[in-house]
């Protein structure tokens, strides 16, 4: 097999004495739509309640495998947001890349499909930080609502309900640019609320309320870009899928 032609995770560096790694097998394995049907039974997540919860949920569940996520000290918070917060901006640099900006020339077209999974990675992140800090899905809603539509008080779906208000544009890679930045604005402005400098004295406990609206500020600016390329249906899908792509990686020893 030529893995350089179908592996959709072919890197130049890439040992290919050592492939199929567990990135190509964990892809291969979710091809299959049985396999997928069963690691979400495993899994046992309720598929009844809101899109948003659903996500929550399941990222939860994946997060776990790999730390506790309950009862977390402020040390542990500061840490783990702090290496969330590096997650994301790792992603949307890799987003970055892919406007392939030479000055203010845009060299080649841009390939939505692909920054479309980007976009998707750069969701777990910022659920991961979201989850770091300890907050239920009820309470994220209910801060992003008084933020930015302090008229509502619940909604049926979440997600719907941000896409729907959402302003979309047709796609420029400009707009792309800019949202980009506004996410690296977002993620300075949680990392604003944690101890991360090793040379500054911590804080001894995080200001709940500036970290709620700086954790939902993450939120609103990560809708803004997500929804130029995706609607709210098309993002759960793709989550899903890629989240079962995440725990077969895991499983083959990513």
């Amino acid at each position: 097999m030529d893995y350089k032609t179908e592996c959709p995770y072919y890197e130049n560096n890439c040992d290919l004495t050592t492939c199929a790694c567990p990135k190509y097998k964990a892809w291969e394995y979710t091809k299959n739509a049985s396999n997928v049907k069963q690691t979400i039974e495993q899994l046992g997540v309720d598929f009844h309640q809101e899109n948003w919860k659903i996500i929550m949920e399941m990222q939860k569940k994946f997060s776990v495998k790999f730390r506790p996520v309950e009862n977390q000290t402020k040390d542990e918070k500061d840490e783990w947001i702090n290496k969330y917060l590096i997650c994301i901006e790792d992603e949307i640099g890799e987003l970055r890349d892919m406007l392939n900006i030479d000055g203010l020339i845009w060299e080649k077209p841009f390939e939505v499909e692909e920054a479309k999974k980007e976009v998707i990675d750069i969701l777990h992140f910022v659920m991961d930080t979201i989850i770091s800090y300890g907050v239920s899905v009820n309470e994220i809603k209910q801060w992003y609502f008084r933020r930015y539509c302090d008229n509502i008080i619940d909604v049926k779906d979440f997600l719907n309900f941000t896409h729907d208000i959402t302003v979309k544009k047709p796609l420029t890679q400009s707009d792309v640019f800019i949202k980009i930045n506004n996410m690296s604005k977002a993620c300075r402005e949680v990392r604003q609320h944690i101890s991360w400098k090793h040379w500054k004295r911590k804080n001894e406990k995080i200001d709940h309320e500036k970290m709620m609206n700086a954790l939902v500020f993450l939120m609103k600016c990560y809708f803004d870009l997500a929804y130029q390329f995706m609607n709210d249906k098309e993002m759960v899908d793709i989550y899903i899928k890629k989240n079962v792509e995440n725990i077969a990686r895991a499983n083959f020893g990513y």
